[in-house]
């Protein structure tokens, strides 16, 4: 009997985490069902089976191995159905899939209309802090490739057949029994389904006032981990139901239909069966929006806030009621953080004449102690700078300065890091232990020289 192998390709931001999250927590029934969900690495997916995979981390392409110890366990494994899921298999050439020839091969596609996909993609952009490549009303609105889904459809079409494509609408009103798992079970065939309990969602979003706080914070230097340790504690806290926000302009939203509505009709036509008439209707008079760079990903620690950012920061504006309200929700630590970055920064805007964030009126008699602690690891940082010259060629090098019993500095790549000597640290890798502790002062070695310089004219 030739297996059934379901390659479910995504599309992003359409429930794959979810789908991936369940199949990977119940590979033992799925297998006493005749599903088998292999065993990548230490990965709920299987991304490393893709070439897209390791071009998009820019890593060596080691798919070619995996692919084969994938199809041996297949064969090994006596169930007739297969499971394969990652995002990065859509974006695969289809020659890629012609390793899995023998096999009965289906693709599961799930799409929403590109309008919610992109407003997806841009608050994820919004709560990593990269504003710089937000949509902007003066930005010439074109046809982006990454959003036509007739284009990825048509190249598997053509290796395998219209029939071996199943496409589904990322809806809750479209799924199976209004649920994402009920409905992917329902595309593979499977006929227990009902077993299961509702899909856990995974990758929530923020409601409106966390949105445009997580905007605000873009004007702060916080690195990658700390912005995304920040956002996972602000996703767990109780936020009242909003309409979502809407980043994107209606007249941005109408013109750029008219770039994808024939793929659209075409696709619904040959690809989109089984669903009732009004679904369809309502997929196709969205309007389809776009963004030129919108999936770029900054991967430094902004010291100061680009004229590009501020304005488009400047979209998201809210009531001091409404900062307050969001900024004393988060847990203290977190505070303490914000409270220390803002004023680590350029506190003052000469060319807007504001400040980076606007801080609520704060009663915590802690801030006392820390500003106290700032002002004394600035004093440190410039007493000991003359013993850090060495990092000034090797800034790759981070560079230990004892400060006091209780804290220690450390200098790597112009940036200064205070670090508590009570923290257990791998001094072989002390960075990556700043998202627990604060920037004492955002100082280049341009500023430390002038900082010196001053101080010996004295």
């Amino acid at each position: 009997m030739t297996k059934n192998v379901y390659f479910h390709i995504g599309h992003a931001k359409c429930g794959s985490s979810s789908i991936q999250r369940f199949c990977d927590q119940n590979r033992e029934r799925l297998l006493a069902d005749g599903f088998f969900y292999p065993s990548v690495s230490d990965l709920p997916f299987h991304g490393q089976m893709s070439p897209t995979f390791y071009k998009s981390a820019n890593q060596i392409d080691q798919s070619s191995a995996f692919v084969e110890s994938v199809i041996r366990d297949i064969k090994n494994t006596p169930v007739p159905n297969v499971i394969l899921s990652s995002e990065s298999f859509f974006a695969d050439e289809a020659k890629y899939f012609e390793a899995f020839k023998e096999f009965n091969v289906r693709f599961i596609y799930y799409i929403r209309p590109q309008d919610a996909l992109l407003e997806s993609a841009l608050n994820q952009r919004i709560k990593e802090g990269n504003l710089d490549y937000l949509y902007s009303q003066k930005d010439e609105i074109s046809y982006l490739p990454g959003f036509d889904f007739l284009r990825y459809i048509k190249k598997f079409s053509h290796g395998f057949g219209d029939w071996a494509i199943t496409v589904r609408i990322f809806d809750q009103r479209a799924f199976v029994g209004e649920d994402l798992i009920q409905d992917f079970l329902s595309a593979i065939g499977y006929s227990d389904r009902e077993k299961y309990s509702k899909a856990e969602r995974v990758n929530s979003s923020l409601g409106e006032k966390f949105i445009r706080f997580a905007a605000h914070l873009a004007l702060i230097p916080l690195s990658q981990i700390e912005r995304r340790h920040l956002m996972e504690v602000m996703m767990t806290l109780p936020q009242p139901k909003e309409n979502p926000i809407r980043i994107l302009e209606p007249d941005s939203r109408a013109s750029f239909l008219r770039a994808y509505r024939e793929q659209n009709r075409e696709m619904i036509s040959r690809y989109l069966t089984g669903y009732a008439a009004p679904d369809v209707e309502s997929f196709i008079s969205t309007a389809h929006p776009g963004i030129q760079g919108w999936n770029r990903v900054r991967n430094w620690i902004p010291s100061t806030a680009t004229r590009r950012v501020r304005r488009k920061v400047a979209r998201f504006a809210m009531s001091a009621e409404d900062q307050r309200e969001v900024f004393f929700s988060l847990p203290a630590k977190w505070r303490s953080l914000i409270i220390l970055r803002t004023l680590a920064s350029s506190s003052f805007d000469n060319e807007y004449g504001g400040s980076y964030v606007t801080l609520p009126e704060l009663p915590d008699n802690r801030i006392d102690y820390q500003l106290a602690l700032l002002r004394r690891g600035q004093v440190m940082v410039e007493r000991e700078a003359l013993s850090v010259t060495a990092a000034y060629q090797r800034f790759s090098t981070p560079v230990l300065i004892e400060v006091s019993d209780e804290y220690n500095i450390v200098f790597h790549r112009d940036m200064f890091y205070g670090i508590p000597k009570t923290m257990p640290v791998d001094w072989e890798n002390p960075i990556s232990y700043c998202s627990n502790v604060a920037i004492l002062k955002a100082l280049t070695v341009s500023e430390l020289k002038a900082a010196l310089a001053r101080r010996e004219d004295k």
